[in-house]
């Protein structure tokens, strides 16, 4: 209870990621879905409480740790792109 208002623009932002997300991760090989999976749902539950203005810190730290699991997990030594055309998922 208590959430904060999020801002229209950053609003219009998490769809647009997450629309984007999608499709990376329906490209994603089994190695990199189920991180984008996460991070998809992530954004997710910040959309649905930032629309009722119910946002609460706590889904943002989530939401980031989700972030930097995909990071972390494409960045590693040896990683390819999730994308199996090689786009970039921005």
């Amino acid at each position: 209870g208590g959430g904060g208002v999020v801002d229209a623009q950053v609003k219009d932002g998490l769809r647009d990621a997450q629309r984007r997300l999608v499709s990376v991760r329906d490209k994603a090989g089994p190695a990199y879905a189920p991180a984008f999976e996460d991070l998809v749902g992530s954004i997710g539950i910040v959309r649905i409480r930032a629309d009722g203005n119910t946002y609460e810190p706590q889904f943002g730290k989530t939401l980031k740790a989700s972030y930097e699991r995909v990071v972390a997990l494409c960045t590693a030594p040896g990683s390819q792109s999730p994308d199996p055309a090689g786009s970039p998922a921005t």
